[in-house]
């Protein structure tokens, strides 16, 4: 039990550096403005899942609201409301990804699309992209995301006037990235479990998938696929069910990610890809869920591993007998050493 407790502690506190959190957060904040505010403009087919303001016009005998905003009781905002807020949470994301007023941008994230991403499925369209953006707004709004890699850490520095030690080492700087991990993980792990409950063996070793292939061409999918490969692969046998083992497989794996980095080297990108080919093939797109992971980039050791050759042409051994006097003046060339 003590070995148990030193692993789990180490999970999720293990002394960290702010760097990797603060590059998560322009990672998240980052993808999530690109996606809601200027990929709809380079591709104006995504404008209905990047806007939010039609659903104001939509009419209330449709309303149904699930859980969480009928318990608050918050009601269908008009399209005037729903404009307003969709500026106010898009410049969110932006000072976000900035780490300008980190503190309230990432809050107001949440709160925000937490009421966007309920604001559909109330009028009865359910997709399940966004919930794990709302775990993760939180999750940023409670951690110290702002402490590096951020505006509000350059002015905090520019008051002080002083040169400042970077933040020490701390397990706050663990946690949210760990905790986001693990949001993810278990998001696919019950999706796996589900296709085991409700459908065993049979969702592999039959024509579920094939016949999910076909659909597109008749347009049931709410998205239309990015090929016309679907029926060409559904006429084989074993294509689409080697499709579906392949995505029951990863989806029931992908806790292993979140304790061997081999395994998350492996299975993050295969769900990135599993995900694209349901775009690809099927229709529906999660390309919310597929910028999430990169989250699972250790994105301090990406950054310091590009910046390490260009300081190391600066950096050259230096080797003393300790018979020779202080040292005043250090002249460092390409080709020698000379001390003065």
């Amino acid at each position: 039990m003590t070995s148990l407790r030193k692993h789990w502690n180490r999970f999720w506190f293990e002394a960290a550096s702010p760097d990797n959190l603060g590059l998560c957060r322009i990672v998240l904040f980052g993808a999530m403005f690109l996606y809601y505010v200027l990929a709809p403009r380079l591709f104006p087919s995504w404008g209905y899942l990047a806007d939010f303001v039609p659903w104001g016009s939509v009419s209330r005998a449709f309303w149904s609201p699930v859980w969480l905003i009928s318990v608050l009781h918050l009601p269908p905002a008009s399209t005037q409301v729903l404009g307003a807020m969709q500026i106010v949470w898009r410049m969110a994301l932006l000072f976000g990804c900035l780490g300008l007023f980190t503190r309230v941008s990432t809050a107001i994230s949440f709160v925000f699309g937490f009421y966007f991403f309920g604001l559909p499925a109330s009028f009865g369209r359910i997709h399940h992209a966004e919930h794990v953006l709302i775990f993760s707004f939180l999750i940023m709004a409670f951690s110290r995301c702002g402490d590096a890699w951020s505006i509000d850490a350059l002015i905090r520095k520019a008051r002080t006037g002083a040169i400042q030690e970077p933040p020490a080492l701390s397990g706050e700087y663990t946690w949210p990235v760990r905790m986001l991990w693990v949001v993810m993980a278990l998001m696919y792990f019950a999706a796996g479990v589900s296709k085991i409950r409700h459908s065993g063996f049979e969702w592999i070793n039959s024509d579920t998938m094939a016949t999910f292939l076909v659909a597109h061409a008749y347009h049931i999918s709410m998205a239309d696929s990015l090929t016309s490969w679907g029926p060409v692969l559904a006429r084989t046998v074993m294509i689409p069910r080697l499709l579906a083992a392949f995505g029951m497989i990863v989806e029931l794996a992908m806790p292993l990610a979140l304790f061997s980095r081999r395994f998350r080297c492996l299975l993050v990108p295969s769900i990135a890809l599993m995900q694209f080919s349901i775009a690809a093939l099927l229709g529906p797109n999660f390309y919310q869920l597929i910028l999430c992971q990169l989250l699972w980039v250790p994105w301090d050791r990406v950054v310091a591993h590009v910046t390490r050759p260009a300081e190391s042409l600066h950096r050259y051994p230096m080797v003393c007998d300790g018979q020779i006097g202080p040292v005043e003046a250090l002249v460092v060339t390409e080709g020698d050493t000379y001390a003065t």
